[in-house]
């Protein structure tokens, strides 16, 4: 398989944080709807992986009976420390 120019380029650069302004300006410019708040007709939640697991973790919560979490990781180790807390009301 052969990787096209561009893409190799692209890879030879330094990785861009998701949180960096440059990103946020290439992604979320002013005027974009996410940006203009609740007079947006439609909104998405832009976040990071920790508020992705504060959701997981408050659906989890909704569910009748015991879950189950298993973690290998840091980012499945907070899911774990989130979900208690969301559990003890902290």
């Amino acid at each position: 398989m052969t990787v096209r120019r561009e893409v190799r380029r692209a890879f030879e650069q330094a990785p861009e944080s998701h949180r960096s302004e440059s990103f946020k300006k290439d992604f979320l410019p002013p005027g974009n709807p996410l940006r203009t708040g609740p007079r947006a007709k439609r909104r998405a939640v832009h976040g990071s992986g920790t508020l992705a697991n504060d959701v997981v973790a408050g659906q989890l919560s909704l569910l009748k009976g015991r879950g189950l979490i298993l973690t290998n990781g840091e980012f499945g180790r907070r899911l774990v420390d989130q979900a208690r807390a969301v559990q003890s009301g902290i």
